[in-house]
């Protein structure tokens, strides 16, 4: 899997975590479990952009340059 999309794919768990886990049905644990979850994907994330972090003009950016 791509870089790109590894990435694309933890953003999206965390997006959908914290989504479920501001529901109702979930009790303090519950919650506390998820918030723990999403930290740790957040590291993740930023882990992978730190390695290998956008630069101008990548084609990551599909050819926009930053600014």
């Amino acid at each position: 899997m791509s870089d790109s999309l590894n990435k694309f794919v933890l953003l999206e768990r965390i997006e959908l975590i914290s989504k479920i886990g501001g529901g109702d049905s979930f009790n303090d644990k519950d919650r506390q479990v998820a918030l723990y979850w999403v930290g740790e994907l957040a590291e993740q994330v930023k882990q992978m952009i730190i390695e290998k972090p956008l630069k101008s003009g990548s084609t990551e950016l599909c050819g926009a340059s930053l600014q």
